[in-house]
């Protein structure tokens, strides 16, 4: 009986140990994802406040001449 209960105990632990690792893993794989998300859109709007009003600067100066 004390057996079982240790043996069930283990088995409890390890699938909650487990179950916290896959957690931890698919959160670390969420947040890396959303941080990717995030520093990709601020790359572009850094790049679009950057660069649009070059552009349209380029195009006004191209149909002034």
């Amino acid at each position: 009986m004390a057996m079982a209960m240790a043996m069930a105990m283990a088995m409890a632990m390890a699938t909650t140990t487990a179950m916290a690792m896959a957690m931890a893993t698919a959160m670390a794989m969420a947040m890396a994802t959303t941080t990717a998300m995030a520093m990709a859109m601020a790359m572009a709007s850094n790049r679009s406040s950057q660069w649009h009003p070059c552009s349209q600067r380029h195009q006004r100066r191209w149909v002034q001449q």
